[in-house]
């Protein structure tokens, strides 16, 4: 059955009405606005999975509010068509920030705007890809957010999250308790961003014990804490009490050699582009894991963060 919300933002009652019947009656749930000032406010509160909206609009026109859907987390992605009364070129618009991602030139035919709702739709349902055990968005939707993000030019911090010693007890107490592990994981990190005073959050399950928190500036080190604080407090759990009691478990090592393994630990590293630029998720990355490698050369849990400045955009924020 199609659950799918659509918003249509169109002043002309004519062109409204056949869009809303044709949407309506083949399944979709079908919500209408004729201002521009309500379009985003709507968008945001019904969730909407797509947007018609038309470029001649009270108050607010159509580029304007494009604009600002594209600048919102929540709506970033969005599908958006335009309805036009004169032909555009949508690559023309997308060089000046405002990027749709289809278009309805009057007068057009109602099958025409179902086929192209269809479409995209698909196209959505096929990369909101989550994780089967966690439920969280996977590498793909981390991938696809983060280099939006750099496009756009935003500024943010990321934390990129490794459990240590996951491997030892995945082994040693099984595959299905070391997938509650995993799961625990995503229901601390998941609670932590939730009471968080902000919705700009992505939070994303990459694989195995790796996660990623996409964050506004000056939120990385105090959720980063937090992540350590509760992770620490929540792990022993799984551990059996003559484990917990002597801190860690006992193996034989590939000399056959008994070897402690202390109970598990997590290290979060924050990267930001705040002081420095960033054209590409890998480059991201690459610092993350030199920060990963670092800390796991501590005892515990811990937080550690990226240091390096670029001095040019450094003296840029001192003077403005």
């Amino acid at each position: 059955m199609v659950t799918e919300r659509i918003l249509i933002a169109e002043a002309d009652p004519r062109t409204k009405e056949v869009l809303v019947l044709k949407l309506s009656n083949a399944g979709y749930r079908v919500h209408a606005v004729d201002k521009g000032d309500d379009v985003v406010e709507k968008a945001l509160s019904l969730e909407v999975d797509i947007i018609l909206l038309a470029l001649n609009l009270p108050g607010k026109d159509g580029m304007e509010i494009c604009y600002e859907l594209r600048q919102t987390p929540q709506t970033r992605r969005t599908p958006v068509i335009t309805i036009l009364e004169e032909d555009r070129d949508l690559a023309e618009l997308a060089q000046m920030g405002v990027r749709f991602d289809d278009k309805l030139l009057k007068p057009f035919h109602p099958k025409d705007a179902l086929l192209k709702v269809h479409a995209l739709l698909a196209q959505r349902r096929s990369l909101m890809g989550v994780n089967s055990l966690t439920g969280l968005p996977n590498k793909q939707q981390f991938d696809i957010e983060l280099k939006e993000r750099l496009d756009l030019e935003a500024k943010f911090n990321i934390l990129y999250i490794d459990v240590e010693d996951f491997t030892i007890f995945n082994k040693f107490y099984g595959f299905e308790q070391g997938d509650e592990v995993i799961k625990a994981v995503g229901d601390v990190l998941t609670e932590i961003v939730n009471e968080l005073d902000t919705t700009d959050v992505f939070l994303a399950h990459i694989g195995a014990d790796n996660f990623r928190v996409i964050l506004p500036l000056n939120y990385g080190e105090k959720v980063g804490k937090e992540i350590i604080a509760r992770f620490d407090l929540k792990i022993p759990e799984f551990y059996l009490e003559h484990d917990r009691a002597r801190g860690g478990i006992v193996v034989k090592n590939r000399m056959g050699i008994l070897q402690q393994w202390p109970i598990m630990s997590i290290a979060v590293a924050q990267v930001s582009n705040e002081f420095r630029s960033f054209s590409h998720p890998l480059e991201l990355d690459m610092v993350a894991q030199e920060l990963l490698k670092f800390a796991k050369t501590k005892p515990g849990s811990n937080f550690v963060f990226d240091r390096r400045r670029d001095p040019q955009i450094e003296k840029r924020i001192e003077e403005s």
